[in-house]
């Protein structure tokens, strides 16, 4: 899984996205008895990328799967997680600051 500010999900399908403001593709590759699919979320500012390497599933079940595993939140809900958890003694840095 990778974070980066900006990705091009060349050869992949755009799919619908489990989260409002990301947009979802994804790229599958087959080939002797190997499975591999590639995510890119995109949202505003950023993308993750994620990679699946499989060689005892070739029918790609555990990667159905996969995307279930990571969630986005969004920068409000991480800044009340952070205060709440360190009773407001640590804050985000402020958005302009990226």
């Amino acid at each position: 899984m990778r974070l980066t500010a900006a990705c091009t999900p060349g050869g992949a399908v755009e799919g619908p996205s489990q989260t409002t403001g990301v947009r979802h593709y994804q790229r599958t590759e087959s080939r002797n008895g190997e499975f591999a699919v590639t995510w890119y979320d995109q949202f505003p500012g950023g993308c993750v990328t994620s990679q699946l390497h499989l060689v005892n599933d070739p029918n790609g079940e555990l990667a159905g799967q996969a995307p279930h595993v990571l969630g986005f939140r969004t920068r409000a809900a991480l800044r009340e997680a952070l205060s709440q958890r360190s009773d407001g003694r640590l804050q985000l840095d402020p958005e302009e600051a990226r």
